[in-house]
């Protein structure tokens, strides 16, 4: 009896002991080697176990735990996995010791054509940027979030088009901007309801990869807005232009000047920009400007009047049908990519979806799928396409689906698809394989649904629209 109560004693008192033993601790931050800046939001995981925590925004971390002997710690954060895969690191955990770990994220050069790819693994042309979009606060990565890639216009380019890429942030906080034009100076802008950030002055290298992280700072106050005032007149007479409408590209944002040609924008996310002038009569202009939290930037624009002329007619009993659904218009107002039946002419024999490619990011989804989507969006959607004035293929703002588009039409005695066509209502069907270049009087395509012009807004989606016109 004695020696049981004293074999307990020494059970409790050991026990006592290793209930007061002091816990082990990893601290330690994580750094990039490439740019020396610290990495925040990295995930910090003894393998085998549930006990985790993140890094600080200055990279410091500290995990506390009951664990003893040699075990292993995994890094992990959105742009380390998608270059390099997780990085671990051993440790011995003994009870009252700290095990001070210095990470320094190895780098490599990288090229675009690794991971920037259309549906069909063809490389895309061009730099790109990657990086992951935090809480400025927290430092916990932000999902869902736009995230576009701004640059001016050069000589080079013409019309008016969105000179610029969106994307949107993933479940970690990653985004990947892909197709970014070489020896260009751009900015980065991320938004979301209520909060903002912006990188400027990046510049694209032939092949290359630039890494820009991102904030996302509270705009409930009016101080972390940019406000654009500014006047539109004649540049031949200096008349001021009432009815001008100016456009921040790509974020949808619009005013129209007022009887002294005068315009005033508020609440404007910050960062670099182009505004595009427009007004019947004129021809159009993008102008680049940089907005700055609380401030107010002035912009003038002169444009250049443009008088109608009136073309040569040939008379055919076709004619009247573009007129009538306004795309001699649209083309003049130069808001979208268009192909007219002289050049649909020069391209016959050829495939439509082949024709397309050599002037947008129109794509196949894959060389098994022929769904159609618009690959200049950083999240891959199906592009809504409609022939003579009707939506045959409804355009999906949530991303792809496994179903595929739902082909609908009418038979050629109603319009639209051949007559006969076996094809009809097929899933996943690529209506453009019904058509050749040659069948068709017009083509226009839309990217953006803040480009789709009035009459048409009814047909798009967030994806933007494509609409063929037939003879």
């Amino acid at each position: 009896m004695l020696l049981r109560l004293a074999v307990l004693g020494m059970l409790l008192v050991a026990g006592t002991v290793a209930a007061q033993s002091p816990p082990a601790i990893i601290t330690g931050r994580v750094f990039d080697s490439l740019r020396m800046v610290p990495l925040g939001g990295v995930i910090v995981q003894i393998v085998g176990t549930t006990q985790v925590t993140r890094s600080l925004p200055d990279g410091t971390f500290r995990l506390t735990t009951e664990l003893r002997g040699p075990h292993v710690v995994r890094f992990d954060e959105p742009r380390l996995r998608r270059f390099e895969g997780a990085s671990t690191a051993d440790v011995d955990l003994r009870p009252g010791r700290a095990t001070h770990i210095n990470l320094a994220v190895r780098r490599r050069h990288l090229s675009p054509t690794e991971f920037c790819v259309d549906s069909t693994r063809r490389a895309i042309p061009g730099s790109a940027a990657v990086g992951v979009l935090r809480d400025s606060a927290s430092g916990e990565p932000v999902s869902g979030a736009r995230v576009l890639a701004y640059w001016a216009p050069s000589e080079a380019d013409s019309g008016v088009s969105a000179r610029g890429l969106e994307v949107e942030s993933d479940a970690d906080g990653g985004f990947l901007v892909c197709g970014l034009p070489v020896n260009r100076t751009y900015s980065l802008v991320a938004t979301l309801p209520g909060r903002g950030g912006s990188l400027e002055g990046r510049r694209s290298v032939a092949d290359s990869v630039v890494d820009a992280d991102l904030l996302l700072k509270p705009t409930g106050n009016t101080e972390t807005f940019a406000r654009l005032v500014g006047q539109v007149t004649d540049a031949t007479t200096g008349a001021r232009l009432a009815l001008a409408e100016v456009e921040l590209l790509l974020s949808g944002l619009r005013a129209t000047t007022n009887s002294s040609g005068e315009f005033r924008m508020e609440r404007l996310p910050a960062g670099a920009a182009n505004v595009a002038i427009r007004r019947v009569g004129y021809r159009p202009r993008v102008l680049p400007v940089v907005l700055s939290e609380g401030k107010t930037t002035t912009l003038s624009g002169a444009l250049t009047s443009a008088p109608v002329l009136l073309p040569d007619v040939n008379v055919r009993a076709d004619a009247p049908r573009l007129a009538r659904h306004g795309f001699m218009e649209r083309v003049r107002l130069g808001l979208g990519v268009f192909w007219d039946g002289a050049e649909l002419k020069r391209q016959e024999g050829r495939d439509l979806d082949v024709v397309l490619a050599t002037r947008t990011r129109i794509r196949q989804r894959t060389r098994t799928d022929p769904t159609l989507i618009n690959a200049i969006r950083g999240r891959q959607c199906r592009i809504p396409i409609a022939i003579d004035g009707i939506l045959f293929v409804r355009g999906d703002d949530r991303g792809l689906s496994s179903e595929g588009p739902m082909v609908t039409g009418r038979s050629a005695g109603g319009g639209g698809l051949p007559a006969g066509s076996a094809r009809l209502q097929v899933p996943g069907e690529n209506v453009l394989n019904l058509y050749r270049p040659e069948d068709l009087e017009g083509i226009e395509f839309y990217d953006t649904p803040t480009r789709v012009p009035t009459e048409l807004v009814h047909l798009a989606s967030r994806c933007g629209l494509l609409a063929l016109w037939t003879k």
